[in-house]
């Protein structure tokens, strides 16, 4: 008996497959037809697995999986094509997202009359944790957002674009796109804002990374515009 079985090979699935490869050899020298047919409905499945559209510089942005938009229109990448975007996971009860805030309200005031859109995703945290949409309003409103909010149920987008790509230290990450839609810029997760407390002599490691990463998003967003 031949079986002849093809398979499309990467970095990440190389080890496992061989060795489920390396036991239908076995099975076959053994006549075990039994066990075979099972290894070979296992292949089937995993092959069928759904990819992760996980972001990297460089790569177009693909469309949002089952969101519900607040505050505004629906929206989607193609809609915004022609536009800058900075898009901020969020959540709640998250200090970095807090401290974020700030930051996010400037920039959409400061560019909302040129080519630029802020979205909020919002995202629930603990994940099991039930909001509705009248609660994520209010969420909404305490922060002062006036930009479009999706709500990222169950975190399909999350992970479909960050979180199942590999570990990940911070849900609240965010992604700049040119006006095309290409990736030009993410950023890990954590704070971005302004220390404009002139009263602050300490020396915080936190608050000087977020002011690099605020300067830098800023610089990026104003090359963005102009390109």
């Amino acid at each position: 008996m031949k079986l002849i079985v093809f398979y499309n090979f990467n970095d990440n699935n190389f080890g496992p497959i061989k060795t489920v490869l390396n036991l239908i050899q076995s099975l076959l020298k053994n006549n075990n037809l039994f066990y075979l047919s099972g290894i070979i409905l296992y292949l089937i499945s995993i092959s069928s697995c759904k990819k992760f559209d996980c972001v990297n510089v460089g790569n177009k942005m693909n469309e949002f999986t089952a969101m519900e938009w607040i505050n505004g229109m629906n929206q989607s990448i193609k809609k915004l094509n022609g536009k800058v975007v900075l898009i901020r996971w969020w959540s709640d009860d998250c200090i970095y997202c807090i401290n974020s805030s700030e930051a996010l309200n400037e920039w959409h005031l400061k560019y909302q009359n040129e080519n630029f859109q802020i979205l909020g995703i919002y995202h629930v945290k603990p994940i099991e944790r039930i909001v509705n949409k009248e609660e994520i309003q209010e969420f909404t409103r305490e922060k002062g957002f006036q930009f479009p909010i999706g709500i990222d149920k169950d975190w399909m987008n999350l992970k479909n674009y960050w979180l199942g790509c590999e570990e990940k230290d911070f849900t609240s990450f965010s992604i700049l796109l040119d006006k095309t839609g290409k990736i030009r810029y993410i950023h890990n997760g954590g704070s971005y804002f302004k220390d404009n407390d002139e009263t602050n002599t300490t020396v915080d490691n936190e608050i000087i990374r977020s002011e690099k990463d605020y300067n830098t998003i800023d610089s990026l967003i104003q090359k963005l515009l102009v390109e």
